[in-house]
Order: C-alpha cells, then structure tokens, then sequence
C-alpha cells in the first residue's frame, strides 16, 4: 500500500512541525525582520500538527495491524476505493493547505525572516505528501492516471507551460499578500525599535519598484501558459491530422520562451539577493 507511506511521511514531519515550534516557544523570538511574535502563532503550529501526527499515526498502525481481531475492520478502511480513507485524506489536504498559507504567509509564525526552517519546511513537505497521498488513492482506485503519467503524455511542451502556469498564479499570490499585509503587521511587534528596522527593512524593498515588475512579470508569465495550454487543449479536441503543432506557433512559442528566460533570470538574481523582495527564506523565495 503505498499511501502508508504518505501517512508515514506525513506522521513524521508532523513531529518534527510540532517539536521546532515547541523549542521556539521556549526560547525568544530573536530575529531581525519577523513580523509575528505573537505565541498564539506557534500554538496554530502545535495544534495543526499534533492533529495530522495523530490521524496519520492512526492510519499507519491499521495498515500495519496483522495481529488482532479488528484487521478484518480496519481493511475496510484502506481498501481501494474507501470512501472513509478519501474523507480522511480530503480532510488532510485542506487542513495543510489553510495552515501552511497561515504559517508561511508574512504574517505567519514561519514568514519570511523568521527563520523557522524547521516549522517553514515541515509545513509544507505535510502539504504537498497530503496531495502525493490522495493522488495515490484516486490512482489506485482506478479514476485517473497517475499525474506524472499525465504530464509526461502531454502533447509537445504543455506539461512545462502548466508547472509554469501554476507556479506563476502561486508566486502571484505570495506576493501580493506581502505586498498588502507586511505593514499592517508590524503593528503586532511589541519592541519599538525592532518595529522600527523591520518597517525600515520593507519600506527600502517597496520603494524601488522591484515587487510591481515581479508582480508584473508573473502576470504575464501566467497569461501565456495558460494561452499555450489553451492552444493545446483545442487541438486535442480536433482530428489527429491536425494535432500537430504549425510551424509558426512553434516559432512563437520559442521567442515567448526566450523572452520569458531573458527576464527571469535577472530577476530571479536580484530579488533573492540581499535588499531583494525576496532575499529572506520565503514563499515568494521559492516561487
């Protein structure tokens, strides 16, 4: 069975979620630039993760269980097309999704510049191994191909146009929530003069205009995957004869590309860079 391995995965990291943010509890918040010092950020981190860890821990044991008289039951339960399985793992995907946005938002507890590495990154290997683990159970039930089968049959380039795509709306939203919220957070910091350096911090990265062409940019970025992605889908759904691609989009997806790559790797350069939107370990690092 391989979702006992997402549950595996998910029981672990949920630990280590919890324990990083327990540590911290009982130390100080000594970073330079972290918006959030409320505690009560921390206690979201505990409580979200002592609930996974236990729910996981549980279906692990069941999966595990070849010795007493309830195995009959919980097989069941993990069987192909268990409807009591796909509640859990539904319930999986949205809890770690509404948490790891309220964790690794700039207001959250692990935001950028927090440097919570620990409670940043465990946060979101439970989001994406719920996603691993419910895209396992649909496989295994027989609904759908695996999703990189999927992206792997996709027709010329359009696997790539949607990881582009979906990692451009992602990083879109990262930052415009960074963009709206950093000030309105600082408020919450008790210590003046840390309030002081961290409004001073934002303020020198929003007065350059580098975060309107990163927003920008990835407008852009998402409009074109999904035109190339539209293009490919109305071509499937025509005779085979004409699946092919002309040689005019051909060449106009080539210059996009190149245009998209000239302006993307200085970008990607400068805003990670210290002074950069994004040189703290963030959301909008990564995406």
């Amino acid at each position: 069975n391989t979702r006992m391995k997402g549950y595996f995965v998910i029981a672990i990291v949920s630990f280590v979620n919890y324990a990083a943010a327990d540590v911290k509890k009982d130390g100080e918040f000594n970073t330079p630039i972290n918006i959030n010092e409320d505690e009560s950020g921390l206690t979201i981190v505990m409580v979200s993760s002592i609930i996974s860890m236990v729910l996981c821990s549980f279906m692990v044991i069941i999966g595990l269980d070849r010795f007493t008289r309830l195995q009959r039951y919980w097989k069941q339960v993990i069987q192909p097309k268990s409807k009591i399985e796909l509640v859990i793992l539904v319930f999986l995907v949205i809890w770690w999704t509404v948490f790891t946005f309220i964790i690794t938002a700039v207001t959250g507890v692990a935001g950028g510049g927090s440097r919570l590495y620990n409670v940043y990154f465990s946060t979101w290997i439970c989001l994406i191994t719920s996603f691993w683990t419910l895209e396992r159970w649909v496989v295994r039930a027989g609904y759908m191909t695996s999703l990189y089968d999927f992206m792997m049959e996709s027709p010329n380039r359009s696997a790539g146009w949607m990881v582009l795509g979906i990692a451009s709306i992602l990083n879109l939203l990262f930052h415009v929530n960074t963009k709206n919220n950093w000030d309105s957070a600082v408020i919450n910091l008790e210590d003046e003069d840390k309030q002081k350096n961290v409004k001073d911090y934002f303020d020198n990265i929003y007065s350059n205009g580098q975060p309107e062409w990163v927003i920008a940019l990835t407008i852009i970025t998402a409009i074109v995957s999904v035109v190339f992605i539209l293009i490919e889908i109305f071509r499937n759904n025509r005779s085979a004869q004409q699946s092919e691609q002309p040689e005019i989009e051909i060449k106009m997806e080539g210059i996009m590309l190149f245009v998209l790559t000239i302006c993307w790797v200085p970008t990607g350069f400068f805003v990670t860079t210290i002074g950069g939107v994004a040189n703290a370990i963030s959301n909008i690092y990564f995406f």
